[in-house]
């Protein structure tokens, strides 16, 4: 009887933990700005992505680490999807990871553009360093 109940226990446990986040659900159809940085000895990736609506989501790979950081300014985020924007960063194709590499995402109902970089003889484009570093800059890692 001991046993049932704990393969019950461990069942039910294993099938909540991979359930999938509803907060990212719900906002999948939303425009969403996806950056950040992967690679390296351990390849575990951290990823950013901003709603249009001002949520921000923080995820890590590595032990599957999702939360729900401080919503960014409504003024702050359009500012930041106009800049997007203006980079063309809906249409640039720049795929130069390295070891360790950085990226920009844009996504929306349709398309979806991915630019990455990280080759040690690549030099991305000033203007979208710039705008990585702005973003860095101004949404702060979880602590």
């Amino acid at each position: 009887m001991k046993r049932i109940f704990f393969f019950s226990v461990f069942f039910v446990g294993f099938f909540i933990s991979c359930a999938p986040n509803k907060e990212l659900e719900t906002n999948r159809s939303k425009r969403q700005l996806v950056f950040g940085e992967g690679g390296g000895f351990v390849g575990g990736t951290k990823t950013y992505i901003l709603y249009d609506s001002g949520q921000l989501f923080y995820i890590h790979s590595i032990g599957g680490e999702q939360q729900e950081l401080n919503p960014i300014e409504k003024k702050l985020c359009k500012k930041v999807f106009k800049k997007a924007k203006r980079l063309s960063l809906a249409t640039i194709e720049i795929e130069r990871p390295g070891n360790i590499y950085y990226f920009l995402e844009i996504r929306d109902n349709k398309n979806k553009n991915r630019v990455s970089w990280g080759d040690p003889n690549y030099k991305l484009p000033g203007e979208l360093m710039e705008f990585y570093q702005f973003l860095n800059d101004t949404i702060k890692p979880p602590v």
